[in-house]
């Protein structure tokens, strides 16, 4: 069994919701494993990274049914700047292109934000493709 440590790391950007999609910052070395459990990846690999300020990983879950989508890595690339690192749904599978766009918004996001309570996707994101929750979903299942 995993033990996991009491660490943890703050995030810039909270939980982000719109109709479709709830996005959750992963920000604990325990988070991070139930995570890796449920989605069977390798994101609680990214411990050290995370807590150095270096990544920062969000859950990506349906609305609708609470189930995990996938998961998004955001990575520092410079002393102010993130960029989308990596998007992947259960087991490392692709994901569509509505959910690769949600993970370079959340990327913008973090670049913005100071902590600030806005929770709402912007409508846009709404507009995407109407298949990408039951698409990943199936995948997840």
């Amino acid at each position: 069994m995993v033990q996991a440590s009491d660490l943890e790391w703050s995030s810039r950007v909270g939980c982000l919701e719109g109709k479709r999609y709830r996005i959750l910052p992963l920000c604990s070395e325990r988070k991070l494993i139930a995570e890796g459990i449920a989605m069977r990846n390798c994101i609680a690999d990214y411990v050290d990274d995370c807590a150095s300020n270096r990544v920062r990983l969000f859950s990506v879950r349906s609305v609708a049914t609470g189930k995990r989508v996938a998961d998004i890595g955001i990575l520092k690339v410079d002393k102010k700047v993130w960029a989308m690192w990596e998007v992947a749904g259960k087991a490392n599978t692709k994901v569509d292109r509505g959910i690769r766009e949600l993970a370079h918004y959340v990327a913008q996001r973090y670049n913005v934000s100071r902590g600030d309570k806005d929770t709402q996707l912007p409508s846009w994101m709404e507009e995407l493709d109407n298949q990408a929750v039951t698409d990943n979903e199936q995948q997840a299942a």
